[in-house]
């Protein structure tokens, strides 16, 4: 009994054995010049997308920088805005005192020139 069972579970391990063998050569990869032909063309191609992902990345800071930029103009435009208003205060307080009255000017061109070199600049 003890023998018939030995070559029952000798043949299965064969069986099996050759069944696995047969299996992986069926379904084998590619052989290997080929395998590492696509293994080095899947790695530089990761490479090429880790390049394009980075020039996409630096478009996004200048964009964003331009985003902070005009924000920084309006910022600036609402200041100036505020200092001429300032100034017209004055201008009532002291019935239109020509010295603030040519104050008020010169600060006005002077803003308006500064905002212009900046929208000027961020171009």
């Amino acid at each position: 009994m003890k023998s018939k069972n030995i070559i029952k579970d000798a043949m299965l391990v064969s069986s099996g054995f050759l069944i696995g063998v047969f299996t992986g050569v069926l379904f084998a990869p590619k052989d290997g010049k080929r395998l590492r032909k696509n293994l080095k063309d899947k790695i530089l191609m990761k490479d090429d997308i880790a390049d394009e992902i980075q020039e996409q990345i630096d478009v996004i800071k200048k964009e964003l920088n331009k985003l902070n930029f005009e924000k920084d103009i309006k910022k600036a435009k609402k200041k100036s805005k505020d200092i001429l208003a300032n100034i017209d205060e004055l201008l009532d307080k002291y019935n239109n005192n020509d010295l603030i009255m040519n104050f008020r000017s010169t600060s006005s061109i002077l803003l308006d020139n500064i905002i212009n070199s900046l929208e000027k600049w961020k171009k």
